[in-house]
């Protein structure tokens, strides 16, 4: 039996197969090594500028009852509870999809609040600080927002981690714009 040789046509369809799956093959490789030395960890701060007096400020972050009027919380919204902020305070966080997630206030001071967040059950906590500064004559007050977490997604991680700025800013962002509003009214 003769052995037949395929047509020129497919031996080049061939060859350019083999090509294609060893370059997807090298850049697959080449975003594990890459990744690989990518941190997981990520650092994300924002801050905006109220016109309220630092203690118009404290007072109102110090009511639990406020957090959800200011506090954004994609697809969810925290628990409302009328009672002074405290340490070792645990709110939940209700989510329209029936998942939970909590927040447990840490540290507070009369500058300065730390808190954790579990975005859901299961998940790490995130230690979450705001900062309050107050600016020209007392009557603003900066505040800045800070978080400082690590991934936890295998392969993927490094990778969210460079996006973490922008998607957790973007919350961020909202949550202190909304609480501007609230304290400049």
């Amino acid at each position: 039996m003769l052995k037949r040789e395929a047509p020129d046509h497919q031996r080049k369809a061939l060859y350019q197969l083999r090509v294609v799956t060893r370059i997807f093959a090298l850049v697959v490789v080449l975003l594990l090594v890459v990744g690989y030395f990518l941190p997981k960890s990520y650092h994300i701060e924002r801050s905006v500028d109220i016109d309220a007096t630092q203690v118009e400020v404290t007072e109102f972050l110090s009511q639990a009852s406020n957090l959800p009027e200011w506090l954004y919380v994609q697809k969810g919204r925290v628990e409302v509870f009328d009672v002074t902020l405290a340490q070792d305070l645990i709110l939940a966080i209700n989510y329209e999809s029936g998942d939970k997630g909590s927040i447990k206030i840490g540290e507070l001071r009369s500058a300065s609040y730390q808190f954790d967040v579990v975005p859901k059950e299961g998940q790490r906590a995130v230690a979450n600080q705001l900062s309050l500064q107050a600016l020209e004559s007392g009557n603003v007050t900066r505040v800045s927002w800070s978080i400082n977490g690590e991934l936890e997604s295998g392969l993927l991680s490094p990778y969210l981690a460079l996006f973490a700025n922008d998607i957790a800013g973007a919350n961020f962002e909202k949550s202190l714009s909304q609480l501007k509003v609230h304290l400049e009214k």
